[in-house]
């Protein structure tokens, strides 16, 4: 209805605007709650007050568009959402909006049971091949159990179980006969079963001999070719079962299987049968003894004095025995003629041949045997290895070796033409073949010709010593010595009579009453007597050539000991004393005990370290000085008693008179016998009390009364008292001044 309004009157007219406002619409008609089930559709409806088209719909609070399974449909103000084929998944609210208006309501989708919609078919295959059972469900996700005969399928290598979404499989790998019976898929109530049927093969047998002869022994091998795979197999022997041994192997190979026969022997001999199931096959397979033979017979042999020979004969069955003969007379193994079996090998060994060999050796194995000669050729003795020129420092060790090619060889040794014979100095030595000469600690003077001589024959060999620098064969130690105690540093030098100089934390060391320094021809010694503990340090040897070695010296101290202990004290009050120790070591730091506590020094009490003396003094004693002390280092202890006697307490130095005017100061001083004594002062025989113009003071032995601005009233008679002991005085005050 909006629009231009005109009125008109004859040619008159008058014109206006008529606007209407459109109401917001709303929601009639709300969503209500649907439920269904798993697979089937969903429709949710409601009705606007307007006719209108822009409405959105939202799932979950996502907005929808429409697709294969989400129809929207229009009908007047009439909205509808039709969901297909729902899932669990698709619960949640669904909402419509328009404007600002929305109405929401929810969805509820209740599971469906899996159900099978393609059942299992039997099967049946033959031994040995694959079965394969399929099934469907209406569902993904659903847990399939599988059964053989009603037990449930474990799977492992030959059941092999499987899902692909709704398709669930079951593979039987290489099919065995005990397989056959009732394949069964289960998901929860509902059940699908086929048959497995599994066909049996025949059985075919193939059974082969042969026989081998190695190093070792003689082997005999049956072996069975079988039509199946994986069959038991039984072995017999004179109709005696078999069992696995080190004389019987048996062996299986999926369809072949043998039986090995070790070391084989004359009981080995005779009929063998295989049995698998209700196939049995013998006959053919006897196995007899083969004759011995020999199949290498000994040769003659020619060899040269000192070679190794093996004379070597073999046969065609292992480990036989064997007499071997030299010239008819029997032999027997030694370290020089070794007889050895090596299965069908037989073998006469001379590691090193003599001329006393040669012979017509004979080999006899049970009625077998076999002859050879062997000729050995005598060689004349000579150096297989001679001496060489050698140069070699002052000092050091020479050796000089030859190789001869006959043992039982004797040698000579010489220098510079001159025989040499075994002393300190030179030392022969003798190993088989080989000879050696030592020549210890080597100097100029053995610089030459060597030479060693063997009958005929003779090798040379020119010696030369390089004069070398004094060095180190064994340098100094570290070293701990206790305080008191002797100690020492040694070192060896490759020289003798060496000029060393010795240093102590890299300062001159040199010898005193106390240190002292010895040369004994390579051996080098610094002795320190009576350690002290100043003598820790570094040390340091330094030969001429600078070269030095160096060693720590530590000193452990030494535990001082109490040599003369503390003696009890009497004395008398006032006096001096004095306590008096002494120890093993000098300056040693104790502690002073009273009564188990430690003192404390002042004026009247001093402790004293005086070398080996230990002291405790003591000034005007006094009653509480009395006690048991001790004097103590480490566990170390003595200990003695002080004892004080008390004496009358007498004034050393009395109160004096004074005559003061008003407003003077005056000062009272007495003296007594014993310190730190408790006086008592006195007016006119009243006790006097501190104020602000009396004061009273006291120091050890001396004691004051000081009064300031004196006036008429202090006029009086003063005393001071102490035990039993009082001193008196007059002040006099003169107010006329």
């Amino acid at each position: 209805d909006s629009g231009k309004i005109v009125a008109k009157v004859g040619k008159k007219s008058s014109k206006a605007k008529l606007t209407v406002n459109a109401l917001p619409a709303d929601f009639t008609s709300p969503l209500n709650d649907v439920t269904v089930k798993e697979k089937t559709n969903a429709e949710f409806e409601c009705e606007l007050s307007k006719d209108l088209s822009n409405v959105k719909w939202y799932k979950n609070g996502k907005l929808l568009k429409e697709g294969k399974n989400v129809k929207f449909v229009k009908d007047g103000k009439k909205h509808k959402l039709i969901l297909s084929d729902v899932e669990v998944e698709d619960e949640g609210p669904i909402s419509i909006k328009v404007g600002d208006k929305e109405t929401t309501a929810n969805l509820f989708v209740q599971e469906a049971s899996p159900v099978f919609i393609r059942p299992l078919k039997d099967v049946s295959v033959k031994e040995g091949e694959d079965a394969e059972f399929l099934c469907q469900l209406n569902k993904a996700g659903a847990t399939v159990k599988w059964c053989l005969d009603g037990q449930e399928v474990v799977e492992d290598k030959r059941f092999i179980i499987s899902v692909d979404n709704k398709e669930h499989k079951l593979i039987v790998k290489n099919a065995l006969l005990p397989d056959s019976g009732e394949i069964s898929a289960r998901v929860e109530d509902k059940q699908t079963a086929a048959q497995l049927t599994v066909q049996e093969i025949p059985i075919k047998l193939h059974l082969t001999l042969k026989r081998f002869t190695t190093s070792i022994e003689t082997q005999a091998v049956f072996t069975c070719n079988v039509s199946k795979s994986n069959m038991r197999v039984s072995w017999f022997k004179d109709e005696e079962e078999l069992k696995a041994s080190r004389k019987y192997e048996m062996t299986d190979y999926g369809s072949v299987h043998k039986l090995i026969l070790h070391q084989l022997s004359a009981p080995d001999y005779g009929d063998y049968v295989v049995v698998i199931g209700s196939k049995r096959m013998s006959g053919m397979n006897t196995l007899q003894e083969l004759p011995l033979e020999i199949t290498v017979p000994l040769k003659e042999t020619e060899a040269t004095e000192g070679d190794a020979v093996t004379l070597v004969c073999e046969v065609n069955k292992p480990n036989i025995e064997a007499q071997w003969f030299k010239d008819k007379a029997p032999l027997q193994s030694t370290d020089e003629l070794l007889l050895r079996v090596d299965g069908t090998k037989h073998s006469l060994i001379l590691p090193s041949a003599a001329l006393s060999d040669e012979a017509e050796y004979c080999i006899v194995i049970k009625d077998k045997s076999s002859k050879a000669v062997l000729f050995v050729e005598e060689i004349a003795t000579y150096f297989v290895k001679g001496l060489s020129d050698k140069t070699i420092k002052e000092s050091e060790n020479l050796s000089l070796d030859v190789t001869l090619s006959r043992p039982e060889t004797h040698v000579t040794w010489r220098h510079n033409e001159v025989d040499l014979e075994p002393s300190e100095k030179y030392e022969f030595k003798i190993k088989d073949v080989e000879r050696e000469l030592i020549v210890f600690n080597v100097d100029l003077k053995d610089e030459g010709a060597y030479s060693c001589l063997a009958g005929e024959v003779s090798t040379t060999a020119v010696i030369t010593i390089e004069e070398t620098e004094a060095g180190f064969k064994s340098g100094l130690t570290a070293t701990e010595g206790v305080e008191g105690e002797d100690v020492e540093f040694q070192c060896e030098l490759s020289k003798e009579n060496v000029k060393v100089r010795w240093l102590k934390n890299r300062k001159p060391l040199l010898p005193s009453e106390r240190i002292k320094m010895v040369c004994d021809k390579y051996r080098y010694v610094l002795r320190i007597q009576e350690t002290i503990p100043e003598d820790e340090g570094e040390y340091t040897v330094v030969l001429p050539s600078d070269k030095e070695s160096s060693a720590y010296l530590k000193i452990l101290p030494l535990a001082p000991v109490f040599v003369r202990h503390l003696e009890d004290i009497w004395a008398k009050e006032t006096d001096s004393a004095e306590f008096e120790c002494q120890m093993t070591k000098k300056d040693v730091a104790v502690q002073w005990l009273k009564n188990d506590k430690p003192i404390t020094e002042s004026d009247q009490l001093e402790a004293v370290t005086e070398d080996f003396s230990q002291y405790l003094y003591f000034t005007d004693l006094e009653l509480s000085d009395e006690g048991e002390y001790k004097c103590m280092v480490g566990p170390e202890m003595t200990h003695a008693k002080l004892h004080v006697e008390s004496i009358p307490t007498v004034f050393t130095k009395p109160l004096k008179d004074h005559d003061i005017s008003e407003q003077e100061a005056v000062t009272f001083e007495c003296h007594l016998n014993k310190p730190n004594r408790k006086v008592t002062w006195k007016k006119d025989g009243k006790e006097i009390s501190f104020s602000d113009r009396i004061k009273f003071s006291s120091e050890r032995l001396v004691h004051t009364l000081a009064l300031n601005d004196a006036v008429l009233e202090d006029d009086a008679e003063y005393s001071c008292s102490c035990d039993d002991a009082v001193t008196k005085a007059k002040l006099t005050v003169d107010g006329k001044r």
